[in-house]
């Protein structure tokens, strides 16, 4: 899946260079404030799911990024509670960011469980699943109150998320794993250069 980002404002040239660095690109400048959007472009990992088969190695892998500490459910449960509190606040702007890489984080979420469920274990929240171990907690999720404190911890979280995946790639030996992991890193670059661009 590709996005395209796009941006209205100033630091144009700041976050081109970002978006060299990932799969999307940023368009647009237009007087009067700043607007992203992450936008579709294309999908695919319902069939790339469709190639992957039972693989206990994978699944060790790629497990955590599930439902760990600094897995999707974490960044889905930590981008709502952000929306939330700033669009309650009155900082629309930023909520609307924030809730639709959320939304994103969340279709991670769904085929990170396709993925483990494909591998051969079942999606229980648990930083290892098949275990019915150290199952997750809400605890994980970065509580910030303040806007800046927020955005700081989403870079640095999207950072980790990168590393993660790009970790990931250079361990799996499956191909129909790594083309699925390597969707996934491409958007959460996109997701860190949203946030930078706030």
């Amino acid at each position: 899946m590709r996005f395209a980002f796009e941006h209205r404002g100033a630091g144009q040239d700041d976050r081109e260079k970002e978006a060299s660095r990932g799969n999307f690109s940023l368009r647009g400048n237009v007087e009067g404030g700043v607007v992203h959007r992450l936008i579709k472009k294309s999908g695919g990992k319902r069939m790339l799911l469709e190639r992957v088969g039972e693989d206990v190695n994978s699944l060790r892998i790629v497990s955590k990024a599930y439902a760990g500490k600094e897995g999707e459910l974490t960044s889905v449960l930590q981008y709502v509670y952000q929306a939330v509190l700033l669009g309650e606040r009155g900082e629309k702007r930023i909520a609307g960011v924030l809730m639709e890489i959320g939304a994103a984080e969340m279709r991670h979420l769904q085929t990170m469980g396709s993925l483990i469920t494909r591998l051969g274990a079942p999606p229980v929240f648990t930083a290892c699943p098949p275990y019915p171990v150290s199952y997750y907690t809400a605890s994980c999720v970065n509580y910030a109150k303040e806007t800046d404190e927020m955005l700081r911890a989403d870079i640095e979280a999207e950072k980790a998320s990168v590393a993660s995946y790009c970790k990931m790639l250079l361990a799996l030996k499956n191909p129909a794993v790594t083309e699925v992991i390597a969707g996934i890193l491409e958007e959460e670059r996109a997701h860190l250069a949203a946030l930078c661009a706030l």
